[in-house]
């Protein structure tokens, strides 16, 4: 929609508040896939490997279309 600045400006406000909350990691890796920030949403997704089971979150990544332009990364690979 055209709304980058704020996607970014909410998903700092939900880190601030929870920072290890899956959820709020899971869409903080989506933002800053979508606003082209691949390096930067390698952290958010570490913390979310580390706070949700390891199997569902290999599932989830693995499929996840919105972070097909990660998967040639190591530091992704070594996530699933």
């Amino acid at each position: 929609m055209g709304r980058r600045e704020d996607a970014s400006r909410w998903i700092g406000k939900a880190l601030a508040i929870d920072p290890d909350d899956p959820i709020v990691l899971y869409n903080a890796v989506s933002v800053s896939v979508l606003l082209g920030k691949h390096s930067g949403a390698m952290p958010f997704l570490e913390q979310y490997a580390r706070v949700t089971d390891r199997k569902t979150a290999a599932a989830l990544l693995e499929h996840d279309r919105e972070f097909e332009s990660l998967k040639h990364l190591p530091r992704f690979r070594a996530l699933i």
